[in-house]
Parts: structure tokens; sequence; C-alpha cells
């Protein structure tokens, strides 16, 4: 959530500024931030599927709400920490992966876990370190 209100914070005061364009990029990147926070605080993805509907449902606004960031990465490529936002991307599809993987074996929550916590570690210091970016330029 340090992330989200971060990034969205730095949204609002340079939406209105000329040149380098970091306002949709801080946008998508605070909400995406703040929906994985919220799906992990009331664990909808997980009780979702106590209703039949498989979790990989729930995890397309994501995957989705993650690409259109990536995007808006993508067009300020040289402005970013690139090398940050690819690590969280790698953490993120990593703990995807093996959160659906149809087998169960000993340390699959441990892993998955861990791969999660990661991915939460890159994207937060990504979207710190282009918040303070943006608001310098």
């Amino acid at each position: 959530m340090a992330g989200a209100v971060g990034s969205l914070q730095a949204h609002a005061a340079v939406k209105h500024r000329s040149g380098r364009n970091f306002g949709n990029l801080l946008l998508f990147g605070g909400t995406f931030s703040a929906a994985m926070g919220l799906d992990d605080l009331f664990m909808l993805h997980e009780s979702i599927a106590t209703f039949g509907i498989p979790e990989i449902v729930v995890l397309v606004p994501h995957a989705l709400l993650l690409t259109t960031m990536c995007y808006q990465a993508w067009l300020l490529r040289s402005a970013t920490p690139w090398l940050l936002l690819a690590s969280c991307v790698g953490a993120f599809g990593l703990s995807m992966a093996i959160d659906v993987y149809p087998v169960d074996f000993g340390g699959q929550v441990f892993i998955e876990e861990s791969f999660k916590l990661l991915g939460i570690m890159f994207l937060t210091a990504y979207l710190v370190m282009t918040s303070q970016k943006a608001l310098r330029v």
C-alpha cells in the first residue's frame, strides 16, 4: 500500500505538468498496487474460489492493470528504473505460476508467498523511485 499511496499522491501532484508525462504510469501503478493490497488484505481471490469461481478469473484484472502499467513504463523506459519493474513482473509471474500449478507439493505456499513478497518489494521500490523522479522533473 505504501507504493500505491506514494504513486497516487505523485500522480495528483504532476498530472497537469508539461514535459515527460509520468501521470498515467503513476496512476496505473498506484491502482495496481492498491488492488493487490486490498486483494491480500481481504483475501479476495482465495475466498472467491469457495463460490466455485476459478481463482484465475479474479486475477485477470490484476494482470490487465499490470500490463497497462508496463506499457506506460515502456513509453518512459529511459526515465524509470525498468530493471526493478522487470524483477517485479518476474516475481509476480512465478508466484502466480506456482499458485495455479495443479499439483500440491511441500513448501508450495512458502515458495509462492516468497515470490509474491519479492514482487511487492520490487513494485514498491519501483513506484517510490519513479514517483520521486516525476516530482523532480
